[in-house]
C-alpha cells in the first residue's frame, strides 16, 4: 500500500502558505457589479479582514480570519450569478 504521511505533512503540501489560504479570489467580474453588493455576499461567510475590488481587471480579493471561512465562501460563491455574470471563486494558493 501507499505510505501514510502524517496529516500535517499533507496539509502543508496542499496549502503552501497558511496566509494565502485565508484569501478568496473572485474572478470574471464586470463593471456593472456593485462592490458593496459583492462585499455583502462575502461577509455572509465570515467577517472580512480585507476586501479589495479591481473591477478594471474583473477581480476582487476578500480575506477571512480562517481557512474554513474562506473555503466555505469559495464553495458558496463559485459559479454564483451576479449582475448577469457568473463569478468564479478560487483560493489564490491554487494559482
Amino acid at each position: 500500500g501507499l505510505p501514510k504521511w502524517p496529516q500535517h505533512h499533507v496539509n502543508s503540501r496542499a496549502v503552501p502558505s497558511w496566509q494565502a489560504s485565508t484569501w478568496l479570489l473572485l474572478k470574471n467580474l464586470t463593471a456593472q457589479i456593485d462592490g458593496s453588493t459583492l462585499k455583502t455576499l462575502c461577509v455572509q461567510h465570515g467577517p472580512l479582514q480585507n476586501f479589495h475590488l479591481y473591477l478594471n481587471q474583473g477581480l476582487a480579493l476578500a480575506r477571512y480570519s480562517t481557512r474554513e471561512e474562506a473555503a466555505k465562501a469559495q464553495m458558496a460563491l463559485n459559479n454564483c450569478v451576479l449582475s448577469n455574470t457568473t463569478i468564479f471563486a478560487e483560493s489564490p494558493a491554487e494559482i
